[in-house]
């Protein structure tokens, strides 16, 4: 299995980036990739459906959260990203100042090479957490 993990050091205490990233259907509202997203339940379990700039939606199932440890993990269930078996962590830990987000994936590769869906998943990371970083360290 392939693995992506990004971070990014921000200027605001930890409770405050968490409740701008830590609910399980605000992705729409930090990640620019996203332009809407709705959640659903089945079976007792939490799912989002996200619009995906440019076309396309992605349907991932909320796995665990932890909101004293400011922590959720999500699978993705079915989407136009060349990857399978993916299951992804966002953590959002205090720092002496301000708190660094970790985002961390691990998946196969579908219909593309190993090398192409961890640079799928590199630039989803990368250009969340620069959106984060531009909202916070101004």
């Amino acid at each position: 299995m392939a693995e992506v993990s990004r971070s990014a050091d921000l200027q605001a205490e930890a409770a405050e980036v968490w409740s701008k990233i830590g609910r399980f259907d605000s992705l729409p509202q930090w990640h620019p990739v996203v332009d809407a997203g709705q959640i659903e339940e089945k079976d007792g379990k939490v799912f989002r459906v996200l619009t995906i700039a440019g076309g396309g939606t992605l349907t991932e199932r909320l796995e665990s959260r932890d909101d004293q440890g400011m922590t959720y993990t999500y699978s993705i269930i079915e989407g136009p990203l060349p990857v399978q078996d993916y299951v992804s962590t966002i953590t959002v830990k205090p720092q002496a100042e301000g708190c660094i987000v970790e985002w961390v994936g691990k998946f196969s590769a579908k219909d593309a090479t190993e090398d192409k869906a961890i640079q799928v998943v590199d630039s989803i990371y990368s250009t969340g957490l620069d959106a984060l970083r531009k909202q916070f360290n101004s």
